[in-house]
């Protein structure tokens, strides 16, 4: 039943008679379109700080993607013959994959490495509390 009325909905949502005009936000904050200017800048900047003074994760994962782009870019012009055959594109793309894994395998290593390090800092921590505890407890029963 409720797919019924989902599926109406969306019917009547299609055949709507008037024109719907969307208020772009992005468009008018000058953060949106193919040279989005200042926007764009922003957002390279915002890329560029993270994969230099971000956490170790984030460069991982920033430094993957930009390496991706790079191979792929590198391997496609040294197949760039007039008549760009499938298996170049394959090759290229295959290439960056490989790197783009090789950084996301060093992405969740950092993170392995982070999780192990709060997994020790937990279990000192408690040690300490439940050390605490125990000497609550002996000055008690002394008394």
């Amino acid at each position: 039943m409720k797919i019924n009325k989902l599926l109406g909905i969306i019917v009547l949502g299609l055949s709507w008679p008037n024109k719907v005009l969307a208020n772009i936000y992005l468009y008018e904050l000058g953060l949106g379109g193919a040279g989005s200017g200042i926007g764009g800048a922003f957002i390279l900047l915002l890329i560029f700080y993270g994969a230099f003074f971000g956490s170790k994760l984030a460069k991982a994962i920033i430094w993957g993607w930009i390496m991706f782009f790079v191979t792929f870019g590198y391997c496609m012009t040294l197949f760039s013959d007039p008549e760009l055959d499938f298996t170049g594109i394959v090759i290229s793309f295959l290439a960056a994959c490989a790197v783009l894994a090789f950084f996301t395998y060093l992405a969740e290593r950092e993170k392995k490495k982070e999780d192990e390090e709060l997994q020790l800092r937990f279990k000192s921590y408690n040690k300490s509390i439940v050390k605490k505890k125990r000497k609550k407890k002996k000055t008690k029963n002394k008394l």
